[in-house]
């Protein structure tokens, strides 16, 4: 059994919120990893803090909807939130490092467990929590369509792995932002 962080788009692409990857082996591969997790195969990591905030749920629910929709990503955001403390999922504490917060889902732009590299200065800061979730857990991430993660692979490499399901596309995206 294997345990990872989720990057939001896995869920986005799962649900073909993602126009350009829609029924193709992308979608097929984020498909499977849901499924993992709701067949209880793979176990799902996600952070939380002494008030029972987690900022990563923050986010997947910024951008999916669980109460209304039968699509997988949502479905399993709906289900993380119901059995959340049934050992459906693993939670792990991360530490927000300062007071600044993301405008859209009020995390943290940072968190002590991710890496003070200066390969990593430009790395996303809504993606931090799910590098520091991961490294926290001593789990992975895994990733759908995410250039960052691809363009700072390297940089993350003695910290954190990063499971590219869709590696060919997130390639292409990564040549067609010039990068």
């Amino acid at each position: 059994m294997s345990r990872a962080v989720f990057d939001t788009n896995v869920l986005l692409v799962a649900n073909g919120q993602h126009d350009k990857l829609e029924g193709t082996p992308c979608q097929d591969a984020c498909l499977k990893a849901i499924e993992r997790i709701q067949r209880g195969q793979d176990k799902l990591v996600i952070d939380e803090d002494a008030e029972g905030q987690s900022w990563i749920i923050e986010e997947y629910l910024h951008k999916t909807k669980p109460w209304n929709s039968q699509l997988p990503g949502d479905q399993l955001l709906r289900r993380i939130l119901t059995e959340r403390y049934s050992g459906f999922v693993d939670i792990v504490a991360i530490t927000p490092r300062g007071t600044e917060k993301e405008p859209n889902t009020h995390a943290p732009l940072d968190f002590h467990e991710f890496p003070q590299d200066p390969l990593l200065v430009k790395f996303d800061v809504p993606d931090r929590k799910m590098v520091a979730a991961a490294i926290a857990s001593k789990s992975s991430v895994k990733v759908a369509a995410d250039a960052g993660f691809l363009k700072h692979q390297e940089a993350l490499s003695p910290y954190v792995s990063v499971d590219f399901l869709c590696p060919d596309e997130i390639k292409l995206f990564r040549r067609a932002q010039g990068s």
